[in-house]
């Protein structure tokens, strides 16, 4: 018997040089506007401009391969699919999933994503893991972790930092059931920080 993850590792690893198929991305869940989504105003003063740095990300992240590793097996190993990726590199995936959560929020005056504009806050967000977690041949987590710093632009003073992790089930073991359980992990990355983030800027209004 061939257990569903080693048929998929093995026709990644065996198959002859191909045509990519669709790149897998991290799209938003829904493309409805703000006020379907959130109802009404949030309750409260808007919050100051932000401005959400690029999401930066180590070396091995900084690529469109695809990454996963087989803690059963081999735990130390980073393995990549041979006939599968990413549209764009994590980070860029990631900060278009928090921007696109930051805005719905409707919470901030605005948000830049390095268009010119007078923020008072910047979100400074580092990427550190994004891959793919097999506990079994057939039992897998998309896993997601950040952290997040929130500093006023004027100075660069931390107002406060947090680290977030996330992991959700694979519905299916192969690279597209990977993809749509890390693109669940990476909305749910978004919204903690997202929260996180007003939480912290609104306690500190005064100083705005």
């Amino acid at each position: 018997m061939v257990f569903p993850l080693l048929a998929v590792l093995a026709l990644s690893a065996c198959a002859p040089e191909a045509p990519w198929r669709q790149p897998y991305g991290l799209a938003p869940a829904s493309a409805v506007a703000p006020s379907a989504r959130h109802g009404n105003a949030p309750a409260g003063p808007r919050l100051p401009v932000l401005d959400l740095g690029t999401v930066e990300a180590p070396s091995w992240l900084n690529s469109t391969r695809y990454q996963y590793r087989l803690q059963y097996q081999d735990p130390q190993a980073i393995r990549y699919y041979a006939t599968a990726r990413w549209e764009a590199p994590p980070g860029q995936m990631l900060q278009v999933v928090l921007a696109h959560d930051l805005r719905t929020s409707r919470r901030w005056r605005a948000i830049l994503t390095g268009e010119d504009g007078q923020a008072k806050l910047v979100l400074a967000v580092r990427l550190h893991h994004f891959l793919l977690h097999f506990s079994g041949p057939a039992r897998g987590n998309a896993e997601v972790g950040v952290t997040a710093t929130l500093m006023k632009v004027a100075d660069y003073q931390v107002l406060a930092q947090k680290d977030f992790f996330c992991s959700v089930p694979m519905k299916s073991i192969s690279p597209a059931g990977g993809a749509a359980a890390m693109a669940g992990a990476s909305r749910k990355i978004a919204r903690h920080v997202a929260a996180w983030a007003a939480a912290t800027a609104a306690s500190d209004m005064q100083d705005y």
